[in-house]
């Protein structure tokens, strides 16, 4: 019965809504550079009374160039006193006294410091309103995933991670905006949004897996690929225990679910479906394998296809079957900045108002707007928005592809600061390094050199390979290998809590150790070196290998074998 309300009021008022409201979207496209310029001077009037405000004289603000003049470009370092205090209570440090905050959104920084940024019911509503953007673009490309009798399966993050001094929760935004979503098209999710706060990942896993595989379902929105991937498998690994609670009515590990508000909720989606379970026994019967394209006619995948985080996109189809997979756009914690229009491609169109936006060119000329960026040219990004943002680096590279309209098409391109991000962790040269250096204090070992690689093999989940090459152990032994790995894993854990949140959720494998032969680095440098025409004393190790500089180190490997073993994998195989 449900399933046909909800295939009821996809075709009457879903699809209808969401055609409406992206022809109003197209049109506003030509007034782009003055909806932002409204939104700039408004947010400016609003905030002249905060601490941000007074200290940069917005009462004198009266245009955009009148704001660059008084605010200069700054970081989240820049703004964490304000937002600190935010945090603490004091509301008008940087936010207007008449805002209402919902809680805290959570990410974090290039220099491993953690990102608080306010939620306030403005800000969420912008956020809102270009998701929903983006997803009358889908939809009408796709409207069986709304009109016909299928389910929309959403993986979010985590509601409950912390809570800020003042007492608000601290989120991933994802779940923080399912949790204020209207409530009609809540309806359409075969899975609360509440899974993503079960602290056990692999009762996490099994119970997003069991629920969402009793229906059937259309549409998947997710971030990254390798979590779709990883969903896969666990469904064909506990197969027979799935079926098995779908004929039932059941959840293995219900009783272990907490708080008890949530597994009354889930008590409630539950209830026997033989006739379901006998359709996927067959299915095992005749494939011997249980995956998605086996038991759903999907109509769309949406998630990044982009980047290094959107690479394993190219593996879906094993799983998933030739479904068509459409970019999520170029979205942050800080925001939806652009809605992406087609399938397969990764540029999108900047959102035309509810933000300001500017792009600073690759040769750090003076900033430009929107309407300014050229085709084919490359910027960073900087963002003033309705949370407390000002002129802040978003530290991303993007690339412009055209216009429609005042806004440009947007892709983007890479970050711009020595971090290293492969399922939105974000961990810093700073952090690794400690973790590194704390990892070998600990078990008394000398690092000559170590640099990270991130790693996405096609059949498993992504990870972190550290290639390093130690001085006072001859011969670095699995145990002692294994230990300072975990040892590294622990660190990380414990000072990067992104970092943390995707170890625990299962979306990262522990980092896996490499030993390099002595003098490996030196001569690694030297090539660098000679690469780029500088001396040697000029070179950094990096912390972070490109996928150009590990092909460079297997070339080198290659020609130092014949002095004996070249590379070792020790640890977390």
């Amino acid at each position: 019965m449900r399933d046909a309300i909800v295939s009821y009021l996809g075709h009457k008022l879903i699809l209808p809504f969401y055609q409406a409201q992206y022809r109003q979207f197209m049109a506003s496209l030509d007034e782009a550079t003055d909806l932002r310029r409204e939104f700039l001077l408004d947010l400016v009037r609003r905030s002249r009374q905060t601490a941000f405000g007074e200290r940069h004289d917005f009462s004198s603000i009266h245009s955009i160039e009148d704001f660059r003049k008084a605010v200069p470009i700054g970081d989240y370092l820049d703004l964490e006193p304000y937002i600190a205090r935010v945090a603490a209570g004091e509301q008008t440090a940087i936010l207007p006294g008449d805002e209402k905050i919902l809680a805290f959104a959570c990410t974090t920084g290039t220099t491993g410091v953690p990102k608080l940024l306010p939620v306030t019911r403005r800000w969420l509503d912008s956020y809102q309103r270009w998701w929903r953007m983006w997803g009358a673009k889908a939809v009408t490309d796709h409207p069986g995933s709304a009109t016909k009798r299928k389910r929309w399966l959403q993986i979010s993050g985590p509601l409950h991670i912390d809570k800020t001094p003042s007492g608000h929760a601290i989120g991933m935004v994802s779940a923080i905006s399912a949790r204020y979503q209207n409530p009609i098209f809540q309806l359409f999710y075969c899975v609360p949004y509440q899974i993503g706060d079960l602290a056990i990942p692999e009762l996490r896993q099994y119970a997003l897996a069991r629920l969402s595989m009793a229906h059937s379902v259309g549409f998947i929105i997710t971030i990254t690929p390798g979590n779709l991937i990883h969903l896969a498998q666990t469904r064909d690994l506990h197969k027979a225990e799935i079926i098995r609670d779908i004929h039932d009515g059941t959840l293995k590990g219900l009783s272990k679910i907490a708080p008890a508000s949530l597994r009354s909720k889930l008590s409630r989606l539950l209830r026997p479906m033989p006739e379901r379970a006998r359709e996927l026994e067959t299915i095992v019967g005749q494939h011997g394998t249980l995956y998605p394209r086996h038991y759903w006619d999907l109509e769309l995948i949406s998630c990044w296809i982009a980047g290094t985080v959107g690479y394993q996109s190219s593996n879906l189809e094993p799983y998933y079957g030739d479904c068509p997979v459409r970019d999520i756009g170029y979205i942050s914690t800080e925001g939806r900045h652009t809605i992406t229009t087609d399938d397969q491609s990764a540029t999108g169109i900047l959102v035309p108002g509810d933000s300001f936006y500017e792009f600073v060119p690759e040769d750090g000329s003076e900033p430009l707007l929107p309407h300014e960026i050229e085709s084919g040219h490359s910027y960073s990004v900087l963002l003033t928005s309705a949370n407390g943002l000002f002129r802040y680096t978003l530290g991303d590279i993007v690339r412009c592809q055209g216009h429609i309209g005042q806004s440009p098409l947007v892709e983007f391109v890479r970050k711009t600061s020595d971090v290293s991000d492969l399922e939105g962790e974000k961990i810093s040269a700073g952090q690794a390094i400690a973790a590194v250096q704390a990892g070998a204090a600990a078990l008394g070992i000398e690092v000559s050199g170590f640099s990270f690689f991130g790693e996405r093999p096609a059949d498993g989940r992504p990870r972190y390979a550290i290639f390093m090459e130690v001085r006072n152990v001859p011969d670095l032994k699995r145990e002692l290998a294994d230990r300072l790995s975990a040892t590294i894993d622990d660190q990380l854990v414990s000072m990067n809590i992104m970092y943390r949140q995707k170890r625990t959720d299962g979306s990262l494998r522990a980092p896996r150790l490499v030993s390099l032969p002595k003098e490996t680095w030196h001569a690694f440098g030297a090539i660098q070196s000679r690469k780029r025409r500088t001396g040697e004393s000029q070179y950094k190790q990096p912390a972070f290998l490109s996928p150009e500089q590990m092909d460079e180190l297997y070339a080198l490997l290659d020609d130092l074998d014949d002095q004996g073993p070249a590379i070792t994998a020790l640890a977390g195989e």
